[in-house]
C-alpha cells in the first residue's frame, strides 16, 4: 500500500516575484503578462523566435501545441519543440518533456526518460522539476523507491516557495513519511 500520493503539480499555483505564479502555465519573461490573454500574435513572435533556436520561445510554443491556443492542438508537435528546448539545457523544457515520457503523450511512456529529465530541470534549481522527480522517489516509478530522496527533493522545491513543494513536504511530516512524525 503505498503512502498518501503526493498532489500533483498541474493547476497549482506557486509563489514568486511577489505574486502568484502558475506552475503549468508560467511564461517566459517578456513574452505575455498573466493578466492578459495570449493573442495570436504572441504565437507569431514565439514562432520566429523558436525558428532563431530560441530556448524560451521553443518552449513557450509548444507549450501552445499541446494545449491548442491559437494553433491545431499537436502533441507531437510540442514534443519536438520542448526536446530542441530541453537539448539546450533549458530546465522547464526538460521538465515538459519528461511530463510527455510519463504521461506517453506525443511518446511512448518511458518512466526512465522522464526520470532522467526531471533530473536534468531538478539540477538547475527547477522547482517544478524537483517535483516531479520527488515524487517519481516516492512512488518508485522509473527509479528505486527513495522516501528520504523524496523528502529531500520536496524541500528544495519548497524553500523555494514553491506551493506544492510546501504542501507534500508537510505531508511527508504529517504521515512521517521519509522523516519523523511532526
Amino acid at each position: 500500500d503505498d503512502e498518501a500520493p503526493a498532489v500533483a503539480a498541474h493547476g497549482h499555483a506557486r509563489r514568486g516575484a511577489g505574486r502568484v505564479r502558475h506552475a503549468h502555465r508560467r511564461v517566459p519573461s517578456g513574452a505575455m503578462s498573466l493578466k492578459r490573454k495570449m493573442t495570436s500574435n504572441d504565437v507569431r513572435r514565439y514562432e520566429m523566435d523558436a525558428k532563431k533556436g530560441k530556448a524560451r520561445a521553443q518552449c513557450a510554443l509548444a507549450c501552445c501545441f499541446h494545449h491548442g491556443h491559437h494553433v491545431a492542438q499537436d502533441d507531437d508537435e510540442a514534443v519536438r519543440l520542448h526536446a530542441l528546448a530541453a537539448a539546450q539545457g533549458y530546465a522547464r523544457a526538460q521538465c515538459m518533456l519528461g511530463r510527455s515520457y510519463e504521461r506517453g503523450t506525443g511518446v511512448a511512456q518511458d518512466w526512465f526518460e522522464a526520470v532522467r529529465l526531471y533530473k536534468l530541470a531538478a539540477e538547475q534549481g527547477f522547482a517544478l522539476g524537483q517535483l516531479n522527480l520527488a515524487r517519481r522517489y516516492e512512488l518508485g516509478t522509473g527509479v528505486a523507491k527513495d522516501q528520504a530522496e523524496a523528502v529531500r527533493l520536496y524541500k528544495l522545491a519548497a524553500e523555494q516557495g514553491f506551493a506544492l513543494g510546501q504542501l507534500n513536504l508537510a505531508r511527508r511530516y504529517e504521515l512521517g513519511t521519509g522523516v519523523a512524525k511532526d
